[in-house]
């Protein structure tokens, strides 16, 4: 619908399109039409109010798309922050019987700030405001609000705009809330509050000398404690994880590969925090959805490049995520096995190709004992022949062949490649 408005040919006026339009005419006439019903926050009705800065936000949603294609260079002849800002940021204050205009102006004045094409042009006095009423905002009693500034905000500490790290405890308050047991979260809000947790995760230890934050009690707050608060915020949302819909356990585990990954190069990298992570990318990968599964996985590959970080941090760490990888395939193969040999071979065949890669990894480190060998050896030993207490008890070969021949493709995968 909104495609074929867009392309019906506008009939100007012959009076408007005989003069002689300039800069200075087009900021002139602007300006004039802009202020024929002066300032919209005197509208009292609130339905009114409404409309009126819907009207404002499509405007200026307009004139943003048309900043976007302008040169980095050339400077814009309506700029949006000088005409509509101003009104925005009023209604954003407004009382809570205007709420749906405010859920409007929420929304645009989030859009305008948090774009990359803003950060360089930015105007520190009117960022200074938008700061005020995102925390005014946050702390709003409607979860409309709270909901709009995240949805619309999701970026903001990934593009650098200049102070943004006052605004990091009550968005940290906000999304903490997100998880809390019991508590009914939109998905695509729970989405939204995990990627500006991602977002933070490197902050602590990046900036550990020069961050600068303070709660709402204007007591400080250490990078130590920002660091612990996201790492404890993250495995919140992973006990929720039932409650979670396909992209926002990725996203969950996308969040712990960054932790881990983060803290092992850290000056202070937390053992046990890195060590609950594995445990919980461990469990994914035996999730039931494929990319889920794949997801951890994949993350679990990752962390062999750190292979000689992780030895030095915690050498039993390599034993148990090798230990559980085996030990996983031996499971899912069972549990083939259990329903008329229903294999998930995809997922046995990434466990196998990332239990390789560890093994790889360590191929010049002595951290494998006995009983991780015999577990390594039982997962290779299934994957070519099938489980051996079938082999014992199977009347017919039907079953043993059925067994082995699914798993011996997923286990001479493994074999070639080693030999590669």
């Amino acid at each position: 619908m909104e495609s074929a408005v867009e392309e019906k040919e506008i009939k100007v006026s012959a009076s408007i399109s005989s003069i002689p339009w300039d800069k200075e005419k087009v900021r002139m006439t602007w300006n004039i039409l802009l202020h024929i019903l002066g300032n919209i926050n005197h509208i009292s009705e609130p339905e009114n109010f409404s409309i009126a800065v819907q009207c404002c936000a499509g405007v200026l949603e307009r004139l943003m798309s048309c900043e976007e294609k302008l040169s980095i260079d050339e400077p814009e002849i309506i700029p949006c922050k000088d005409i509509l800002l101003p009104w925005l940021l009023e209604a954003c204050a407004g009382s809570k019987q205007r709420n749906r205009g405010r859920l409007i102006a929420f929304s645009s004045v989030c859009k305008l700030f948090c774009r990359p094409h803003s950060v360089d042009k930015v105007d520190l006095v009117l960022l200074s405001h938008f700061y005020r009423v995102l925390i005014k905002g946050l702390a709003s009693e409607h979860s409309s609000i709270i909901w709009c500034i995240l949805r619309n905000s999701w970026n903001i500490f990934a593009i650098g705009l200049p102070g943004c790290n006052i605004l990091i405890p009550h968005y940290m308050r906000e999304i903490r809330s997100l998880f809390k047991k019991g508590k009914q979260t939109a998905h695509d809000i729970q989405l939204k509050g995990l990627r500006i947790l991602s977002s933070l995760i490197c902050f602590p230890n990046h900036y550990a000398t020069s961050l600068s934050l303070t709660d709402e009690n204007e007591q400080p707050i250490s990078a130590t404690t920002l660091r612990n608060e996201i790492s404890d915020t993250l495995f919140d949302a992973h006990k929720a994880v039932a409650e979670l819909n396909t992209e926002n356990k990725r996203m969950v585990l996308y969040c712990f590969s960054l932790l881990v990954m983060d803290d092992l190069y850290s000056a202070e990298p937390r053992k046990q925090v890195i060590r609950d992570s594995v445990k919980a990318l461990l469990y994914a990968s035996l999730d039931d959805v494929d990319e889920v599964s794949r997801a951890a996985i994949e993350a679990l590959s990752s962390f062999t490049s750190s292979f000689k970080q992780i030895a030095e941090l915690d050498h039993s760490l390599i034993a148990f995520i090798t230990y559980s990888l085996a030990d996983n395939i031996i499971q899912l193969i069972k549990s083939g096995r259990n329903n008329n040999f229903n294999y998930r071979q995809d997922n046995i065949e990434d466990h196998y190709y990332c239990l390789l890669e560890w093994m790889l990894a360590g191929r010049n480190d002595n951290y494998c004992s006995g009983y991780i060998f015999d577990k390594v050896f039982e997962a290779v030993e299934m994957g070519l022949v099938g489980d051996i207490s079938v082999v014992a008890s199977a009347t017919t070969s039907s079953h043993l062949n059925s067994a082995g021949s699914q798993g011996s493709t997923i286990a001479s995968g493994m074999i070639s490649s080693s030999g590669h």
